[in-house]
């Protein structure tokens, strides 16, 4: 396999699935969810539920693909320049607003000045 090797792809390393058919590891993956506590990440974060909206392939992308590799920030940014193109906001920008959520006037005072204009 060419490339950095995912922390998806270590863990199927450790339950023994790597070299499985996809629909075993597929398999092991739903059955592994199932066990999962309610406060495990996949459980409380609305904004990931490929698992659970995309069927077996969104569950596959998600959690079980070989290739998958996280970048950086700067990464991306210099791959989207490269590209003649700019980022302009990752995805659900509001779950990292937390102007969003708070609603104390003095905090929002607060979080207003310390924001780059």
């Amino acid at each position: 396999m060419g490339g950095p090797v995912s922390i998806r792809h270590k863990l199927c390393c450790a339950l023994g699935i790597a070299d499985e058919a996809p629909e075993n590891r597929v398999e092991t993956a739903h059955a592994l969810l199932e066990d999962l506590p309610s406060t495990n990440w996949l459980q409380r974060n609305p904004l990931v539920g490929d698992h659970l909206n995309e069927g077996d392939a969104g569950l596959f992308d998600l959690l079980l693909h070989s290739q998958d590799r996280a970048h950086t920030a700067p990464e991306l940014e210099a791959f989207v320049n490269n590209a003649g193109m700019k980022v302009t906001a990752f995805i659900a920008p509001f779950a990292y607003d937390p102007s969003l959520y708070i609603k104390n006037p003095k905090l929002l005072n607060r979080l207003n000045a310390l924001r780059c204009r």
